[in-house]
């Protein structure tokens, strides 16, 4: 399973950094694990500083809990949610999100 998994790395690093969607993964305690290059575009951040951090460090949730969250705690999917954030630099985002819990 380990050498199928490693077969498959570069095809996920390629998919993922060449879909035309934001992408941001993240574990089950809420850690950045996958950021794309379009997520990069739509939130202001670049992979280092997003990589292994707690969403809640990167970012500010006023008026709802982010979808990523919700979805964590839940284990169903939100789908089309519009959601205004911002970015720890102060910018603000606005997106429309498709938020899909993933288990081995």
């Amino acid at each position: 399973m380990k050498d199928q998994l490693s077969k498959l790395l570069p095809f996920y690093k390629f998919a993922t950094g060449h879909v035309s969607v934001g992408i941001h993964a993240v574990d089950i305690t809420g850690k950045t694990i996958i950021y794309n290059e379009k997520m990069k575009e739509i939130e202001g951040l670049d992979s280092v500083d997003v990589v292994d951090r707690s969403i809640l460090d990167l970012f500010q949730f006023e008026q709802q809990e982010s979808t990523l969250l919700k979805v964590l705690h839940s284990e169903k999917p939100v789908l089309r949610v519009k959601q205004t954030y911002w970015n720890r630099n102060g910018q603000e985002i606005t997106t429309i999100n498709d938020t899909y819990p993933i288990s081995k």
